[in-house]
């Protein structure tokens, strides 16, 4: 559901190198820094984007696991304070997950692990006072209210219900689904949805989910859409296998058999959306809801919550003889985009709206035999269609070239292949591809984290604004040959992130405004001068004044509580917490980590390197400990290892680690003329490792022949 988190995102290690030089936002746009200004002392690697555009929650799996920084935007910058992540009962020491955050940021839903299992079995609401709910254990967050009062979940224990009493059926049964309200009690009301339903008292509800795992949850978090769990068998019918069946489940109405077909035989359905406010389903079956439906096929319908009608919107394509592949409803319940195939086995993409008749946007021919063109359920390699909330445009991954345009950037099965934006206006445009249609190499949209049901958003709600990740240069000023962080935005790309050499980005996702996040090591504002990593956003009219860095230490009355040490300084530990609601104090409420700085190689050290002479990096920390270099080149898709070099390094001192490349190495250099290397450098008393990646290219010879 869009009320959500809107983006999620797990970093791993990336480059380290010297500030970026030369990155400037889009004309119009402006950079902001979202994390603290060196204020904590380590790297933020999860960040969540909120719908209303001005708050984002960034996250550590390093040095505060436990804790969510709510980010602010006021004008004189974003302000951040903590909010604990570990309920009671809750395992400090691993990483907690943000399901939601209410509308007001009075309220977090969080999973937290109640055992060092590495599970997240436990589901809690936080108050802004400190105080947290429990709503159950063994749970998935599916969907809620914007105020956080009432949660759809799905899992074994809510308030002591054991679904096996719910659904007496099915003995042993795992999972059911449950409301659960925030009534002013410690714990909550609790009621299992759907039980009332005959066949779901059988075979037991699951949660539905399209495309891009927008849960079918209502807005208000006063009804759902479930799906009839497959595989159940009748005993009143000799074990015969029961159809899988969509329900709408509504608080104070009950349970309601929404595709139990009128006429002919029983058929599966499976939701293909749902609106936002419930009144509207989108579902796709070979049943017949309409007397006029004797094709036999396939065929999506809408069905009307309020005037109880059923409304076959693929009837022109599908009775003409084209076979429905799958379809997807917008957010409003006012278009349906669907795929078919011809018996020319030529594919074509349609837009229904409202109730007139389909439109036929594309059409295109398989490029790979048995794999579909338009993939809009599930994904293609990986990413997942995505609609504008009224679904006038799509972003849409293919994997096969459209009128001579995009396809795979490797050729493997796996490659995600291409973004397309598709508009109701008969767009559709290339958004990954390099310049005349060629194919980039797009590495991904976002990630899903821990709780966060969800895809991060890649599209603005006008459709107009689109940001992904992809290791191509596709524009002049990406020369880092690295996952950088682009923005499509009215047919002119931009490069956001830093471009250059040593610096990589992962982006966090697009808000519904436009705005569009990212994490990455480079500093991209002149005050910036740290090196950790940082979440940055790109905002249309943004740019903010440079915050006080709370390093530095401060005199007379406008000083309020001690400044923060240096992130070097030794300081006492303390366990201390600090709650939600307390301001930004300076001082961290943890003691700084240690810290390891790596030297970027000259390039005539980089070509040293491939010729198989020694080179030495350069390292220093603030922590004593052993320090290792790990030396890997790229063949074909595998990083392969080729030389490493180790030694202990003194607190505050600086150290050199001599490597060299393997001669498996230097010989793929002499064969191809180019090889793309990376050093990981790890302390082991340093929580995300350091890395340099370059890639070596032969000289161009001279006039006389000689190389350079």
């Amino acid at each position: 559901m869009r009320r959500v988190l809107a983006g999620a995102l797990a970093v791993g290690a990336l480059a380290v190198a010297p500030a970026a030089a030369g990155a400037a936002p889009p004309p119009g746009y402006g950079y902001e820094l979202v994390s603290p200004l060196a204020a904590r002392g380590f790297d933020f690697t999860r960040a969540w984007q909120l719908p209303d555009g001005d708050h984002i929650a960034l996250g550590s799996e390093q040095s505060d696991v436990n804790g969510v920084y709510l980010a602010a935007r006021t004008p004189s910058g974003w302000e951040t304070r903590r909010w604990s992540l570990t309920p009671p009962n809750g395992w400090p020491e691993v990483a907690a997950g943000v399901a939601a955050v209410a509308d007001d940021q009075q309220r977090i839903v969080a999973l937290a692990v109640a055992s060092p299992s590495m599970l997240r079995d436990q589901l809690a609401l936080g108050e802004a006072d400190g105080s947290w709910k429990i709503v159950g254990s063994g749970l998935e967050y599916v969907g809620g209210a914007g105020d956080a009062r009432r949660l759809i979940v799905a899992g074994t224990t809510v308030a002591g219900i054991d679904p096996d009493d719910i659904y007496p059926g099915v003995p042993g049964r795992e999972t059911g689904m449950f409301q659960w309200r925030d009534d002013g009690s410690d714990d909550g009301a609790v009621r299992a949805i759907g039980a009332d339903a005959p066949r779901l008292a059988l075979c037991g509800a699951d949660p539905v989910r399209t495309a891009d795992r927008r849960s079918a949850v209502f807005d208000d978090g006063r009804g759902a859409v479930l799906a009839s769990a497959p595989g159940c068998t009748d005993p009143d019918d000799g074990g015969a296998p029961l159809r899988s069946h969509l329900f709408l489940w509504r608080e104070g109405h009950g349970t309601v058999d929404v595709t139990a077909p009128p006429y002919g035989a029983d058929r599966d359905a499976v939701s293909v959306g749902t609106s936002a406010d419930g009144r509207r389903i989108f579902f796709r079956t070979t049943a017949a809801f309409d007397p006029a439906d004797r094709n036999g096929a396939a065929d999506v319908y809408r069905y009307d919550v309020d005037r109880h009608a059923y409304v076959r919107l693929t009837a022109a394509a599908t009775d003409a003889g084209e076979r429905l592949l799958s379809a997807a409803g917008s957010l409003d319940g006012s278009r349906l985009w669907f795929a078919t195939r011809g018996a020319d086995a030529i594919e074509s993409l349609w837009l229904v709206e409202g109730d007139g008749p389909p439109r036929a946007i594309k059409r295109a021919a398989r490029a790979v035999a048995g794999e579909e063109v338009f993939t809009l359920e599930g994904s293609s390699g990986g990413t997942a269609p995505q609609l504008t909330p009224d679904g006038a445009t799509m972003l849409l991954g293919v994997r096969q070239p459209i009128d001579g345009v995009g396809g795979r950037s490797n050729g493997f099965g796996s490659d995600p292949g291409q973004l397309f934006r598709v508009t109701a206006a008969g767009g559709f445009d290339c958004v990954t591809c390099r310049a005349g249609g060629a194919p980039g190499e797009l590495i991904a949209l976002g990630d899903v984290l821990n709780g966060q049901q969800t895809l991060p958003r890649s599209i603005s709600d006008d459709g107009r604004t689109i940001a992904f990740e992809t290791a191509s240069p596709l524009t002049d000023d990406d020369r880092n040959d690295l996952p950088d962080v682009y923005m499509w935005h009215d047919g002119a790309r931009s490069l956001l992130s830093a471009g250059s050499e040593g610096h990589s980005a992962r982006v966090v996702g697009v808000d519904p405004h436009g705005t569009v996040g990212f994490v990455t090591f480079a500093e991209l504002l002149p005050w910036i001068d740290d090196d950790h990593q940082k979440v940055y956003v790109v905002r249309a009219g943004g740019g903010l004044p440079a915050p006080i860095d709370p390093r530095e230490r401060c005199e007379g009355d406008g000083c309020q509580g001690p400044p923060a040490p240096r992130a070097g300084d030794p300081v006492e530990a303390t366990r201390e917490l600090t709650g939600p609601g307390d301001v930004d104090d300076p001082a961290p409420p943890f003691a700084p980590v240690a810290s390891l700085r790596v030297g970027r190689l000259s390039a005539a050290a980089e070509r040293r390197l491939a010729r198989g002479r020694r080179v030495a990096l350069r390292v220093r920390s603030n922590a004593a400990g052993r320090v290792t270099a790990t030396v890997r080149f790229k063949a074909g898709r595998r990083w392969l290892r080729c030389g490493a070099a180790a030694r202990r390094i003194g607190a505050g001192r600086s150290a050199r680690l001599t490597v060299r490349l393997s001669k498996r190495a230097r010989a793929r250099y002499a064969r191809r003329g180019a090889l793309r290397v990376r050093i990981d450098v790890v302390h082991r008393r340093v929580a995300k490792p350091r890395r340099l990646a370059f890639v070596v290219k032969r000289p161009a010879p001279s006039r006389r022949g000689a190389h350079a």
